[in-house]
């Protein structure tokens, strides 16, 4: 099966043994090593893939499911086959941790499996594959889809319950999965997780730029992405469960302390000495008649409106600088 892109084409080739089939002068080049396409056992099988010239801005998500129509991502998916995979170290694998495109990159496929529906699907009736597609930093975009059929041999496929079904919301609203939202260096936010099952869930971020308490997710970083997985184990009814939550980092937004409105004259005023990332604030007076700054301290010198700017310097990809006026009304 080839896809034409403006570089070139795309190939799956099976390889046996050590033997490695690929198209010449192709532009990416997806082979299953050492694992045929055919003939699986549907009560559960490893293919692995070997990958090559792979995507250079986005990681790709490989899924098991039912070849979708021309043009379309695939909707009817086994979500627990899926897998997460990447060049940047910045967007490492789901479940496991990150494993470079050129090793072994494996994915368990099933017989017969229920979708996110809860829809039950036959391989033997079905035609399912592997399934291809740019990952959540590029949702809408079908230039990598491809499809690989797959087939099973007659037989028992093991029994899989329909997934758990998760819901997530951050400050009262529902954040959807696999759709990546904004979170602020230092700005932290909590989960409140529901599931179908009851099941207690387990939080874990798969990127170093986020940090995970229980509940509460904090960005270490003022740039890039970070993925947080929510994860219920099922119960007897119904099949574990893992969602994801990307979010594109923003730089953090420095604070100072609460700053008074009114002064009298002859008194002086101690400003604060930090924002809330530590940064060191300077203080200038644009009304030195009325009032005189040394460091933090304020000196009032006559009634009338003291006005000051503070600032405070930035740090790349952590947060931007500060910047503040500060208006002083003064009285007797």
């Amino acid at each position: 099966m080839k896809k034409r892109y403006t570089t070139g084409i795309i190939a799956l080739s099976v390889v046996l043994g050590s033997s490695f089939l690929a198209t010449a002068n192709a532009a990416t080049t997806i082979s299953a090593q050492s694992s045929p396409l055919t003939n699986l056992d549907p009560a559960g099988a490893d293919i692995h893939l070997g990958l090559q010239n792979f995507p250079a801005n986005h990681g790709l998500y490989i899924s098991e499911g039912v070849q979708p129509a021309t043009g379309a991502h695939a909707t009817s998916l086994f979500d627990q086959s899926t897998i997460w995979v990447s060049e940047s170290a910045a967007i490492p694998n789901f479940p496991a941790p990150l494993s470079p495109t050129k090793s072994d990159v494996k994915i368990h496929v099933v017989g017969s499996f229920s979708n996110a529906a809860g829809v039950a699907v036959d391989c033997h009736i079905s035609i399912c594959g592997l399934f291809f597609r740019l990952d959540h930093t590029a949702p809408g975009d079908t230039s990598e889809d491809q499809f690989f059929p797959i087939t099973f041999k007659a037989g028992t496929s093991a029994p899989v319950l329909a997934p758990d079904t998760i819901s997530v919301s951050v400050n009262g609203s529902v954040i959807p999965a696999n759709v990546p939202g904004t979170l602020a260096y230092r700005a932290p936010i909590t989960f409140v997780v529901t599931t179908g099952s009851g099941a207690a869930v387990t939080l874990t971020s798969f990127t170093p730029e986020c940090a995970v308490s229980g509940f509460t997710i904090t960005a270490l970083k003022g740039a890039g992405q970070c993925d947080i997985a929510v994860a219920s184990p099922g119960n007897a009814s119904v099949g574990p469960k893992t969602s994801h939550f990307p979010f594109n980092l923003a730089l953090g937004v420095q604070r100072a302390g609460p700053l008074k409105a009114a002064a009298k004259v002859g008194k002086n005023i101690s400003l604060a000495k930090e924002t809330n990332f530590g940064e060191r604030i300077t203080y200038k007076t644009s009304t030195p008649k009325i009032c005189t700054v040394a460091a933090t301290n304020v000196k009032v010198l006559k009634s009338g409106t003291c006005s000051l700017v503070a600032t405070a310097g930035s740090r790349t990809g952590l947060f931007g600088a500060y910047s503040a006026k500060i208006v002083l009304a003064v009285s007797k």
